[in-house]
């Protein structure tokens, strides 16, 4: 591996360890589920040909269409702690971060999905974490 390959590794690794933001664990022990009835869906955000969204409404199956403003809502409301970036105490999320789960596809009764797009992991304390734009970027790869 050349030696810029490796200084590249280690500098991704130092920035996925010490620039995310996560939910408190005493949070989750509460509420493990933040929002049981919502599914990531984007496309509640296009405009109809009506020139509505239906952000809100619901899928098929019932459940709130989100892009995630309802759980970044929550979240936002939260003062950050952070043992490794000083400059995050007592702040509060911001513009500049993105809501990222952490597992991608997942396979309920032979199905592929995408983890967010199910509601037990959509919103799942231990599937979210916000990570900076930039970061963000890099792990949105499966597999990445």
């Amino acid at each position: 591996m050349r030696e810029d390959s490796e200084f590249s590794g280690e500098l991704i690794k130092h920035l996925l360890i010490d620039l995310p933001i996560w939910i408190p664990t005493n949070f989750y022990t509460m509420l493990p589920i933040i929002l049981p009835y919502v599914v990531r869906d984007n496309s509640c955000r296009i405009k109809t040909s009506n020139d509505h969204y239906e952000w809100g409404s619901a899928n098929s199956r019932g459940f709130l269409r989100d892009d995630n403003t309802l759980l970044k809502g929550i979240v936002r409301s939260f003062p950050i702690r952070s043992a490794n970036i000083p400059a995050y105490n007592g702040k509060k999320l911001g513009t500049g971060f993105v809501a990222s789960h952490i597992w991608g596809k997942i396979t309920v009764e032979d199905n592929s999905l995408i983890s967010s797009r199910h509601h037990m992991l959509n919103s799942f304390v231990p599937n979210i974490v916000w990570l900076p734009l930039q970061i963000s970027k890099l792990t949105d790869r499966e597999g990445s």
